[in-house]
């Protein structure tokens, strides 16, 4: 997964990839301990979904090696959702969800240090994922859209 704080990557992982064995550096604090579970999901042939912003492709490189080390194919999901965006998505997980906010710092790293995913990296495909939020109450749902900034 790549893509901003909030831009909806681990909604996309849970609806669509929840049988793949998710890894999240937030989550479990550490590289190494990323590293392995990603090592033992695919030594007992689990699927793996990396659910972090990697931005550049130093990061990306290092999960690819994993990868190929194991002799998986690796898919890279792009959010492909705008800043303001990603960040009214924070606003809202705070308020509606009493989830924790990212700081700002986090969305201007993440962009001055993004580079656009290409297959020459080690990807079999490079696929572009629009946001589709999905809401389980209609009042989420009318509080989301309420003060959405780019109507995407």
């Amino acid at each position: 997964m790549v893509g901003y704080p909030g831009s909806g990557k681990s909604s996309f992982c849970k609806r669509n990839l929840n049988s793949y064995e998710r890894v999240n550096l937030d989550e479990l604090k550490n590289y190494s301990k990323c590293v392995s579970l990603i090592e033992s999901s695919l030594c007992g042939g689990k699927s793996v979904v990396i659910d972090n912003t990697c931005p550049d492709t130093a990061t990306r490189k290092r999960y690819i090696d994993l990868a190929e080390k194991h002799k998986v194919p690796v898919r890279c999901f792009v959010m492909n959702t705008t800043i303001e965006h990603a960040k009214h998505n924070n606003r809202f997980r705070r308020i509606a969800e009493s989830g924790t906010q990212v700081p700002g710092i986090a969305f201007n790293t993440f962009k001055s240090r993004y580079q656009t995913p290409s297959v020459t990296e080690g990807f079999s495909d490079v696929l572009f994922i629009n946001l589709a939020p999905q809401f389980e109450k209609k009042h989420s749902e009318e509080l989301y859209c309420m003060f959405q900034v780019d109507n995407k």
